[in-house]
C-alpha cells in the first residue's frame, strides 16, 4: 500500500501527542502488504486526517488570533488572523520572538504565568498589554494553554525548558478604552460632587454666620427700644 507520510498542512490542529501517534499509524502501514493493513489501524488514519482538515478550518477562520510559542520565546505557529492583525507575512511572524509583540515588561509577566502551568492544569485565562500592527499598544485577553511540555520533567509534572504553549486571544482594546473612559467620568462625577459638597458646607456656614449676625442686630434693636422707654 502506498501511503505518503504526514505532511506539516495535514497534521496543523493536532497535538503532538496526536502528531506521534498519526506517524506511527502510518509507520505501520507503510510495513504492512495492502490487503494485510489493518483495519482498525486505517479508520484510525482516516479519523485523524478528517480531524485535522476540521481543525484546520477551524483556525484558519475564526477571528481569533491563534498562536503558538516555545518556552524559549520563538513563535512555531500563527493562523491568518495573526498576520491580519500584525500586518506580516506567515513566514516573517514564524521563527519571531514573542517579545517583539509585548510591551518592555510583558515577556517576563507571561514567562511567570507560562511556568505556572502544569499537566493536570494546563490553562489559565489572563489580560495583557501588546504591541499593535505600528507598534502602539493593544490590550488582548489570552487563553494560554501548555500544548506540549517537557519530557524530562514528567516525573516532577512541572513545565520548564522545552515546552510549547499556544494562545487564544481576543482584542479588547475598545472595551478596555469604554472602561477607561467611564472610570475617568466616575472619578471626575465624584470630584464635582466632592467640590459641590464642599460649596454647600461653606454656604450653610456663611448663612449660619448671617442669621446669627441678624439676631444679634434684633437683640440690640430690642435693648436699644427698651432704654429709650
Amino acid at each position: 500500500m502506498a501511503v505518503e507520510s504526514p505532511s506539516a498542512s495535514s497534521t496543523e490542529g493536532l497535538t503532538p501527542a496526536e502528531v506521534q501517534e498519526l506517524q506511527e499509524l502510518y509507520e505501520l502501514i507503510q510495513r504492512l502488504p495492502g490487503e494485510r493493513a489493518p483495519a482498525r489501524a486505517l479508520t484510525l488514519l482516516q479519523h485523524f486526517e478528517r480531524r485535522s482538515a476540521r481543525l484546520r478550518a477551524v483556525v484558519h477562520d475564526q477571528a481569533e488570533l491563534v498562536f503558538r510559542f516555545h518556552a524559549g520565546g520563538r513563535v512555531t505557529f500563527v493562523n491568518p488572523a495573526c498576520c491580519r492583525y500584525w500586518r506580516r507575512e506567515r513566514v516573517e511572524l514564524l521563527g519571531r520572538p514573542v517579545q517583539s509583540l509585548l510591551p518592555q515588561d510583558g515577556w517576563n509577566r507571561l514567562l511567570r504565568t507560562a511556568r505556572q502551568l502544569t499537566r493536570t492544569k494546563p490553562v489559565v485565562e489572563l489580560q495583557t498589554r501588546v504591541l499593535g500592527a505600528a507598534g502602539e499598544p493593544r490590550y488582548h485577553e489570552w487563553t494560554l494553554r501548555l500544548i506540549r511540555a517537557r519530557n524530562d520533567e514528567q516525573a516532577q509534572n512541572v513545565v520548564v525548558g522545552g515546552a510549547e504553549y499556544q494562545v487564544v486571544a481576543r482584542d479588547v482594546t475598545g472595551r478596555q478604552q469604554q472602561q477607561q473612559l467611564l472610570a475617568q467620568h466616575i472619578a471626575a462625577r465624584r470630584l464635582a460632587e466632592s467640590e459641590l459638597r464642599s460649596d454647600l458646607v461653606d454656604l450653610q456656614e456663611q448663612l449660619d454666620r448671617t442669621e446669627a449676625e441678624l439676631q444679634a442686630a434684633r437683640e440690640q434693636l430690642v435693648l436699644l427700644g427698651q432704654g429709650g422707654s
